[in-house]
């Protein structure tokens, strides 16, 4: 009987509170039974239900459970990543270290009053000003959603950190070797001034003046002109190049996803344009127009909200057929272990492209989905549907539970839109194109900056690329 009471790890339903002691001896059996990760958050504890798993800061006191968030006070978490650390004679400074009396009662002395987490130095970039002095971010509140210190220091350093974060990032950019003829300007620049003309919301007239104070800055080597600008923005080549920088910008943040076991979500939007197709409707006799928009194709990871692949493509492609590309994209960097799409997505193939790298995929049938393959043969495609047809009816609480993840790939939309614009100001489709890309690597750079405040990395693209 003794033995089973050690090695219990969680409570079942209507079993009386067992108090700190008992905590402590389900935190000694977490720690001897399940796998602990380290990651820049903290520790990561996977949940004894089966329900995703916990983050534990000890510089912080905070567990990421609904048990500290009701109590305030050390849970079995805690307690197993606090053995854990013992059993690897691993350190980690200004812990908080829990322990109960002869009674079972926490005698845990209080946090120190230096608890507060230390934003890292940023990254040496160029042009950063001297005087620039990052602020102390306290951790967050366990009672609010939201890190309300780290969102306002991010809202008010962002422009002084967005620029240098962009020229670090075109630094990588390689400068093709050209033979005759005149001197192109490098690439970097131009994507530079491409990001600052998105960035500000201006036209690219008017953010002459802050590209020519980055050249006196030493972050380009020539001030594109107006014209150039827009010219660039024209080349096709320019498409597979911004690709390349979205999924660079979003490797920083690889380790952040983990804490939510490298969750994604696919989705696709559209941005309007000031271009018309226009036709003589002959039944009605009068002249009909219609708006052009841009597609943009993405997958964003659920826990950060950067962009891990993106493609723009015209208005009526359609959605399912990016789904194998944007994953395999992602997957270049980031270890997928689940993806969730709404049903215009659903194809046999997509759930093989998952099933190819290990991802579970999350896509809901149709109402006039069926599990019968007809005339169709009984092949590994068909039996990959029927298991993911049947699991969705049989686990549908389970499936909706990793479905609803996908509303992120929403709040990333939302979240350009609202920063960079709804529409796009170029004429021609390949510009449009370019232009949305654009506004989704000024995105990811605006992301870094929230997360060099909330979870404290400094980003690094160079040894990355």
């Amino acid at each position: 009987m003794v033995a089973t009471d050690i090695l219990t790890t969680a409570l079942q339903p209507g079993d009386p509170d067992d108090g700190d002691a008992g905590r402590r001896i389900r935190g000694m059996a977490i720690a001897a039974r399940v796998k602990i990760k380290k990651n820049k958050l903290g520790y990561q504890v996977p949940s004894q239900s089966g329900n995703g798993s916990y983050v534990v800061s000890l510089a912080a006191d905070y567990c990421s459970c609904p048990d500290f968030e009701l109590r305030d006070r050390a849970c079995k978490h805690m307690h197993a990543v606090e053995l854990y650390l013992q059993r690897e004679g691993e350190t980690e400074g200004q812990v908080v270290q829990h322990t109960v009396d002869a009674q079972g009662e926490d005698v845990s002395p209080p946090a120190p009053a230096s608890t507060a987490l230390l934003v890292p130095d940023p990254p040496k970039l160029v042009g950063v000003p001297s005087e620039l002095v990052l602020p102390s971010i306290p951790p967050r509140n366990p009672k609010t959603t939201q890190h309300w210190p780290a969102y306002d220091a991010a809202q008010e350093y962002e422009e002084e950190l967005f620029f240098p974060l962009l020229h670090d990032l075109c630094s990588t950019i390689e400068q093709p070797v050209y033979g005759k003829g005149r001197p192109r300007l490098p690439l970097s620049d131009v994507v530079y001034a491409l990001g600052a003309k998105v960035y500000s919301t201006m036209s690219a007239r008017r953010v002459r003046t802050r590209i020519r104070h980055a050249q006196a800055d030493g972050r380009l080597d020539k001030a594109p002109c107006y014209r150039s600008i827009n010219d660039y923005l024209t080349k096709p080549e320019l498409t597979p190049l911004l690709e390349r920088l979205i999924e660079h910008a979003a490797l920083p943040l690889a380790t952040a996803e983990e804490a939510v076991e490298y969750a994604f979500a696919i989705d696709s939007s559209g941005f309007s344009t000031n271009t018309y197709d226009r036709w003589f409707d002959a039944k009605w006799g009068k002249e009909r127009s219609e708006a052009q928009w841009v597609k943009c194709h993405i997958v964003t990871g659920v826990n950060t909200n950067v962009i891990t692949a993106a493609r723009a493509t015209v208005s009526n492609t359609h959605d399912t057929v990016y789904f194998p590309e944007l994953l395999e994209a992602t997957a270049q960097y980031f270890d997928v272990k689940e993806i969730s799409a709404d049903k215009a997505y659903l194809s046999k193939k997509n759930l093989a492209a998952g099933e190819a790298i290990g991802a579970a995929v999350y896509i809901p049938p149709k109402v006039n989905s069926t599990s019968d393959p007809g005339h169709h043969k009984r092949d590994a495609l068909q039996l990959l549907w029927e298991r993911a047809f049947h699991y969705y009816h049989l686990h549908r609480e389970e499936f909706l539970e990793h479905y609803h993840k996908r509303s992120n790939v929403e709040t990333t939309f939302s979240m350009i839109k609202a920063k960079f614009g709804t529409a796009v100001k170029a004429k021609t489709p390949v510009a449009q194109a370019n232009e949305v890309l654009v506004k989704c690597l000024a995105h990811n750079i605006v992301v870094l900056i929230q997360s060099m405040f909330e979870l404290g990395i400094s980003p690094d693209f160079r040894s990355r690329v």
